[in-house]
């Protein structure tokens, strides 16, 4: 399988539990923990409540920065073999 996509894939896992972690108030976490818990039982919130959210987008950059970290040490990985 292609080093950069697993690599990608990993990144933004690591990177958006990086952001969960370490960068969301508790506010912001327990708002994300509620709304996961609802997604979970298949209730989903309107895309302009989402967009609105900073949570939403503070996890959203970290798995993007992940995502672009992860694709490049895999490439970097692809280029060793």
């Amino acid at each position: 399988m292609n080093m950069r996509l697993i690599g990608g894939l990993a990144g933004a896992a690591i990177g958006f539990a990086i952001v969960k972690a370490a960068f969301l108030d508790t506010f912001e976490a327990i708002a994300f923990e509620l709304a996961w818990a609802a997604a979970k039982q298949g209730h989903f919130f309107s895309s302009d409540s989402l967009l609105n959210s900073s949570t939403f987008w503070k996890c959203m950059a970290g798995a993007v920065v992940g995502l672009v970290a992860g694709v490049a040490v895999g490439g970097q990985l692809q280029k060793r073999r």
